[in-house]
């Protein structure tokens, strides 16, 4: 079993352990990762959908956890993790350091950090997605409230960075921001885009909701800081 772990951590991890509670950002990472593979193992071994994410107001105060688990909902696993590694893991890294410079102890650190971390992915993603179903009509899940959200985030506490670089084109969170934004608004209006599917008017309002919202929380972390509790 320590041999197969080990190969994993090597091979698969790049030579990070899977889970160390001293690489925050890498298990949170890890933690995410997994999650969305369980959901598409349960979405094809289960008959029919185990939850739906909210779709009104009366419907997210009927069962509140479905608007955090909208976020894993009929996933779509190569594109989630793709997005997962490109644009939400330097989020977290940002959230990390940020959390490290403020927090008293290492304890304090590491409950301030997954706390913060859930805020940004789960709880600021569901309440895009339950926003963009509530105003469509139409049932919206997955990911990319989450990714606008850490994009947003990243936008507010480190505008400069580069986080993707194609064809010697470097782009930080501000261009990724409105580049997507820009192909998911021409596959909203007209249907199809190669390589760009699975957009629609209510994926399209959580992307932007989720953006919106992700900065506001930046700019709250950096005005006030990271003390929740």
């Amino acid at each position: 079993e320590a041999v197969i772990c080990d190969w994993i951590a090597e091979n698969l991890c790049h030579g990070m352990r899977a889970f160390d509670r001293r690489n925050r950002p890498f298990t949170a990472h890890r933690l995410l990762e997994t999650s969305i593979i369980l959901s598409t193992l349960l979405s094809l071994c289960a008959a029919g959908n185990l939850w739906r994410p909210p779709i009104t107001i009366g419907d997210f105060l009927s069962n509140p956890v479905d608007i955090l688990l909208s976020i894993l909902h009929q996933p779509s696993l190569i594109n989630d993790l793709i997005s997962i590694n490109i644009f939400i893991y330097p989020a977290l890294v940002t959230l990390d350091r940020r959390v490290s410079l403020k927090a008293s102890n290492e304890t304090d650190a590491t409950w301030q950090f997954y706390f913060s971390a859930f805020i940004l992915i789960f709880l600021i993603g569901g309440l895009s997605n339950l926003t963009a179903s509530s105003m469509t009509r139409l049932e919206v899940s997955g990911t990319k409230s989450a990714v606008a959200a850490a994009l947003g985030y990243h936008l507010a506490a480190y505008p400069s960075k580069v986080l993707f670089t194609y064809m010697g084109i470097e782009m930080n969170a501000s261009s990724l921001l409105f580049g997507i934004s820009s192909l998911a608004a021409l596959v909203t209006m007209f249907d199809k885009l190669a390589g760009f599917q699975g957009w629609n008017a209510g994926s399209f309002l959580a992307w932007v909701f989720g953006g919106l919202s992700g900065k506001a929380f930046g700019d709250y972390v950096r005005r006030y800081g990271l003390r929740w509790f």
